[in-house]
């Protein structure tokens, strides 16, 4: 019987443990700047895997650091579900956390995201977290027909969490962004009655305040 429920214990951990393919390796590159678009170097970058049992339960798999051109590239094992994965930039859990800039993390990686094993993230620029404003912009659906296609951002975009499949751009969005400056908004909506999509702009004028509210209606 005990060696029945060591077993069974055994069992259920493994099945709570993140699959790896132990021959396919899967190759995480990008770059990191400062607010001046110089690079950065030996900047460490992580990247971890959750069990996908303990929601915040995450190990390391991988470790890096900027070369004098700020770029980076880390290999891991190939798991079998890849939105496990989260990359770190400036970790606050890392023992080279600078606290006085941003921290950058990528999550939600899916297939999509990677050609032949591999994924090129966008440059990562840590701005100083005295430069920073909270920026909260909400939609409001005042058209029933109307459904919201894609929001994007022009300007000084320093947000620290970037889901790299958003799956509801419905839902408020957070950013953070450097302050005294105009950002534009730009969104598409979709009339589900006759199929137009429209193309608009909002803009956002950034002052030195720590947090900014925005509304957009559609």
């Amino acid at each position: 019987m005990r060696k029945l429920l060591i077993i069974l214990c055994l069992c259920i951990f493994y099945s709570c443990d993140t699959r790896y393919d132990g021959e396919v390796r899967l190759q995480f590159t990008g770059r990191v700047v400062d607010e001046n678009n110089n690079p950065i170097q030996n900047q460490e970058v992580t990247i971890e895997a959750n069990n996908n049992f303990i929601n915040d339960s995450f190990h390391h798999i991988g470790i890096g650091h900027t070369d004098s051109n700020g770029n980076y590239s880390i290999l891991v094992p190939l798991p079998t579900n890849l939105d496990a994965f989260t990359l770190h930039i400036n970790d606050e859990f890392s023992p080279t956390y600078n606290s006085q800039l941003i921290n950058i993390k990528y999550y939600n990686f899916k297939d999509t995201n990677f050609l032949n094993y591999k994924v090129q993230l966008p440059t990562s620029k840590l701005y100083s977290l005295i430069d920073i404003t909270n920026l909260t912009v909400t939609f409001n659906k005042i058209n029933a027909n109307n459904e919201l296609l894609d929001v994007s951002y022009i300007g000084e975009i320093s947000s620290e969490n970037y889901n790299l499949n958003e799956e509801n751009i419905e839902y408020p969005h957070y950013k953070r962004v450097k302050k005294n400056q105009i950002i534009e908004i730009k969104y598409k909506v979709k009339n589900t009655t006759n199929s137009v999509i429209s193309t608009n702009s909002s803009f956002v004028t950034i002052d030195n305040s720590d947090s900014i509210n925005h509304s957009i209606d559609y």
